[in-house]
């Protein structure tokens, strides 16, 4: 079990690394570009590995403000992607 663990965890700091060096890769794109929807794919399933991980961290040792920052900025970056919210006002 611990081993799991450290591999979960390990997984959770890989996806969180890989998502903070794809981010601007993502950000400086043209929007619709074939570059854009690449890197913000990439950076959308890196996040979800972080959100899911957390999860699995958060319920291995009871961290309930973990789990709650993970599904909430998970499900917020999903709604964005929906469209169902509104832009924020640059």
């Amino acid at each position: 079990m611990n081993d799991t663990i450290t591999a979960v965890r390990l997984l959770y700091i890989v996806a969180g690394f890989l998502a903070f060096a794809v981010a601007p890769a993502a950000l400086v794109s043209a929007k619709s570009g074939a570059a854009y929807l690449r890197w913000g794919k990439l950076y959308f399933w890196a996040i979800g590995i972080v959100a899911f991980t957390a999860i699995v961290l958060a319920v291995w040792r009871p961290l309930e403000w973990l789990a709650l920052i993970a599904v909430s900025s998970f499900l917020l970056r999903v709604l964005r992607l929906s469209r169902a919210l509104p832009k924020a006002p640059v």
